[in-house]
């Protein structure tokens, strides 16, 4: 289903909820009293809130994050219409002192905002971590199709066995991360990569790129250590 049509689907529903509501509060023996209408108020402003927040939230179905953002955001929303319709059903307590109700209801939005802003930050920092890792993990598997392509070449039989070692350790490699050497390594395979079209002894080379991938795997891991 596409999100234009969710967002149409919710939009009807959101529509329906409010005039639900309203009839039900012109239709129950509530009494017309100024706290009454205003928790009336902020009661349909709660409903409004809750399913623009559900649009907006199926807007961003592809987003890395989508799960805990709209978890988080819609039960947000959904605490604060059920918090508002408690304040509406004893809003005839509040009857001699009209500031006190509004303050409560003040307080009820700023706490329902200052939550969902919390849950939008943490989402986009988490968003923002895995697509750094992500960005890290691709690095080093370019590097792994290189090598692999340079090894399914016919004309680089003769340094196959020395190509097959480097493959299977970028592949098994740590690559999540960023070490110190992760640019000499990508140079170092682009120099590999021009030697062996002019045929060139390339044994150095070998040399050191097996000691820049075993010196990007003890920073890899001494990172990860120094995490815990």
């Amino acid at each position: 289903m596409s999100n234009l049509r969710k967002n149409i689907i919710i939009g009807i529903c959101g529509i329906i909820v409010v005039i639900v509501t309203i009839t039900t509060f012109f239709l129950m023996n509530f009494n017309n009293s100024t706290t009454a209408y205003i928790g009336f108020g902020f009661l349909i402003f709660s409903q409004v809130a809750l399913f623009l927040g559900l649009m907006i939230n199926f807007s961003y179905n592809n987003a890395p994050n989508n799960v805990f953002m709209r978890t988080g955001v819609t039960s947000c929303f959904v605490f604060y219409f059920i918090a508002t319709a408690i304040l509406l059903f004893v809003s005839g307590q509040f009857n001699e002192s009209i500031n006190a109700f509004i303050t409560f209801e003040i307080i009820l939005l700023a706490i329902m905002l200052i939550v969902t802003l919390t849950i939008v930050s943490f989402g986009i920092k988490i968003s923002n971590n895995e697509q750094k890792t992500l960005s890290d993990r691709k690095l080093m598997q370019i590097c792994e199709k290189r090598i692999s392509d340079l090894v399914t070449k016919n004309k680089n039989k003769a340094c196959e066995p020395q190509l097959v070692v480097i493959h299977e350790k970028l592949k098994y490699c740590d690559k999540i991360g960023v070490s110190s050497v992760d640019e000499k390594i990508v140079g170092t395979i682009m120099k590999l990569e021009r030697e062996l079209q002019v045929e060139n002894d390339v044994t150095k080379i070998f040399s050191e790129l097996s000691s820049l991938i075993l010196q990007r795997n003890s920073e890899i891991a001494e990172l990860k250590r120094g995490g815990f």
